[in-house]
């Protein structure tokens, strides 16, 4: 059997980030509120936007997708 994966490193696209309970103390910047460095491919964009979606659905948190969103715009 192979070994286990490797946790990712910080900032790894392929992770969302841990946001604060409350969006008032969420990061201004969208790179920082998606979870990844200024410049990042648009494949890693895309992914980090994706990630956030699927945990602040719009039906359950329209506030927090609408902010998740802009960011990604």
């Amino acid at each position: 059997r192979p070994p286990p994966p490797a946790p990712r490193p910080a900032g790894d696209p392929l992770t969302a980030p841990d946001l604060p309970d409350d969006p008032a103390d969420w990061p201004t910047d969208p790179f920082a509120l998606l979870g990844v460095r200024p410049g990042a491919a648009d494949v890693d964009l895309k992914r980090a936007y994706n990630r956030l979606i699927r945990r602040f659905r719009p039906e359950h948190h329209p506030d927090e997708f609408r902010r998740v969103r802009e960011a990604y715009e």
